[in-house]
């Protein structure tokens, strides 16, 4: 049986959604890494000073032009770094490490296929090489030939059972195919080895949550957050998983956390606004929404909810003063309009002394909460 969930992660877009969910959860940071082979120790570059053409093998030329290329990647010149490769190789075809650098630049470049043939090559030279199939497998889910992934990056796991990389790439690789559950098996093999990887750990945590595996990740979040308590995701993340349970309380403590740590993120205060105000917090929701019409004063979905959280305390006055700021920015908006007729012809049936000010509108206030008839 598939253990598919509703809208599940996917390799692409890094992130998966819930519905039932306030948040989105932002997942795999970390999936389908390649590596680069650097040799141990810089050779003699007096050996370049007769820089010719190659005309048999000379592994000391081509050890010499391999350095020059991994210096080239270091430094974002992948075409470059290319050349350099082209030319170690041309001085040793047979070395196994150049042929690997070579796929790894043509994956940087976006040429996955190419990359899988010189790892096909590189194997016939060394067949017990880890780091061939690390980066085949790599460049497969490139391809998204996501099920040819599994067999080269299970034999790099199988080469070297200590190579974290190689069990993060079997986990994208699982990730793809839908396979949730044996992706986060994989994760948990690679936290084994690097316990304190809190980006591997984020990830696990946001796999088990769109899974519906909340207990494991409130663990995992609050093990992310004890790492390191700037992490914002983690605080949203842990925020969302923790609201999806009832808790809104809790939720709403990680997200003023994450508010604190960024407290320029209008999306995130108006998430935290709308969790208070779904919840009967009226005040606390509109101290937040007055918050966000300082930060961004042409927000006129913080107007209108705030001012739909007025209307809800009674406040009509309030409520008119601040629909009325939204129609500054943007007079021809007809839910402003529609919002201040309702709230001058209610503010009229109590005190039929006022000037309604534009006719009654609509006297009876929306069925929807504030942020369901305007999301931020």
């Amino acid at each position: 049986m598939s253990d598919r969930p509703p809208h599940a992660p996917g390799h692409k877009s890094r992130t998966c959604t819930r519905a039932a969910r306030c948040l989105a959860i932002a997942l795999l940071s970390a999936l389908a890494l390649a590596a680069l082979y650097e040799p141990p120790a810089q050779p003699d570059t007096q050996i370049l000073k007769n820089d010719q053409p190659a005309s048999g093998r000379d592994p000391a030329r081509a050890v010499l032009y391999q350095g020059r290329g991994i210096q080239l990647v270091k430094d974002g010149k992948l075409d470059l770094a290319l050349e350099q490769f082209h030319r170690a190789a041309a001085y040793d075809p047979l070395n196994m490490n150049i042929i690997v650098n070579m796929a790894y630049v043509l994956d940087k470049l976006g040429r996955y296929q190419e990359a899988v043939e010189e790892l096909k090559d590189a194997e016939k030279i060394d067949s017990h090489n880890v780091m061939i199939y690390l980066n085949w497998g790599n460049s497969l889910i490139n391809l998204k030939k996501f099920n040819e992934a599994l067999q080269p990056l299970q034999k790099a796991v199988d080469l070297d059972p200590s190579n974290r990389l190689a069990y993060v790439n079997l986990a994208a690789a699982f990730n793809d195919l839908g396979r949730y559950r044996d992706a986060a098996a994989q994760f948990e093999k690679a936290i084994s080895l690097d316990p304190k990887n809190t980006a591997l750990i984020y990830d696990l945590a946001a796999i088990w949550s769109s899974l519906g595996e909340n207990d494991k990740a409130i663990q995992r979040y609050e093990q992310v957050i004890s790492l390191d308590p700037s992490n914002e995701l983690a605080y949203v993340n842990l925020g969302s998983t923790l609201h999806h349970l009832g808790r809104y309380q809790d939720a709403a403590r990680q997200l003023q956390k994450a508010v604190d740590l960024d407290p320029g993120n209008i999306a995130l205060i108006s998430i935290l606004a709308n969790i208070w105000s779904s919840h009967g917090e009226t005040d606390k929701a509109i101290e937040l929404y007055e918050h966000i019409i300082r930060i961004s004063p042409r927000n006129l979905s913080a107007y209108y909810n705030c001012a739909a959280l007025y209307e809800k305390q009674g406040n009509l006055d309030a409520a008119i003063a601040t629909i009325r700021g939204a129609i500054k920015l943007n007079a021809d908006n007809s839910t402003l309009r529609e919002l201040l007729s309702r709230l001058l012809a209610a503010r009229a049936s109590q005190n039929p002394s006022l000037n309604m000010e534009g006719g009654a509108g609509v006297s009876n206030p929306p069925a929807e909460s504030p942020a369901q008839r305007l999301a931020p």
